[in-house]
């Protein structure tokens, strides 16, 4: 295997949101056994929804485990690292996230059993945080780094991080890398692997600064962004005005409230990521 790196990052959370996504596309051994999981998920959601959340804790405990078996043979030196509470910032997401998996909850008496899987799959998705909660407390895992938010821990002290979301890049700089996880059982033979600079110029992006201003507008893990504005969108208003106030003062009469509040927010947003 290619081995560019010494030590790397791994973000916990990450992870187990990808586990979570491959362990609910994962078939069912028979059409007979779907049909059973999804009647008896509309029949007792909160009792169904309990058994997969336990279920799938137990699959990606045994991933996260086997992986970082598998890099520390490699030689590398890790630092997992994983979530303990949210920020400021993501409070309202969170409240807004918990929202929709209540209004979901509702759905699913009415819905037909043979076509509740998708519904089914995407509710579950919500239950992240039980998930990792779980799987932190496995005792194999005690060697575990906690964080108020994982992506800032990482991205502020490590070059190299293994996870899935680009709002490392946020916490980090030009040299910042992350290295796409994998399943064991794919068998991979080389890291698949992103650097700041090489995704910003995909982008269209030529600066961390502003890579932050098209991240606030096209919105993250910590903000809704601008409706209809898109990452192509806001690089090319960035382009266009500079900064995101120079576009706001432009787009937007500066007495109205939104955009005063909305200019607010960039602060704040940019002030923790900084």
């Amino acid at each position: 295997m290619e081995k560019p790196w010494k030590e790397m990052a791994v973000d916990v959370d990450s992870l187990v949101f990808f586990y979570m996504r491959k362990y609910l596309d994962i078939p069912y051994p028979t059409r007979k056994d779907e049909k059973l999981v999804c009647a008896g998920f509309v029949h007792d959601t909160k009792k169904s929804a309990k058994w997969i959340v336990d279920d799938m804790a137990k699959y990606s405990a045994k991933q996260l485990l086997s992986l970082l078996k598998y890099l520390e043979s490699n030689g590398l030196v890790l630092y997992p690292v994983y979530s303990t509470g949210y920020p400021k910032l993501k409070r309202d997401l969170y409240d807004e996230r918990l929202q929709k998996k209540n209004s979901m909850e509702a759905t699913f008496l009415k819905m037909d059993p043979d076509t509740v899987l998708s519904s089914m799959k995407k509710y579950m998705l919500y239950f992240r945080d039980d998930v990792r909660d779980i799987v932190v407390q496995h005792p194999k895992l005690k060697h575990l780094h906690k964080s108020t938010e994982a992506d800032k821990w990482c991205g502020k002290n490590h070059r190299v991080i293994m996870s899935e979301d680009v709002d490392i890049f946020l916490f980090g700089n030009k040299r910042t890398t992350i290295v796409k996880p994998f399943l064991l059982d794919i068998h991979p033979t080389h890291f698949d692997f992103v650097d700041c600079k090489s995704y910003f110029m995909d982008k269209g992006i030529s600066t961390h600064d502003e890579f932050v201003q098209v991240a606030f507008m096209s919105g993250t893990d910590y903000n809704r962004g601008i409706k209809g504005m898109g990452v192509k969108k806001s690089v090319a208003a960035i382009a266009k005005y500079g900064t995101i106030q120079e576009y706001i003062r432009r787009k937007y009469d500066l007495t109205d409230e939104n955009a005063e509040e909305f200019v607010k927010k960039y602060k704040q947003f940019s002030k923790y990521v900084f």
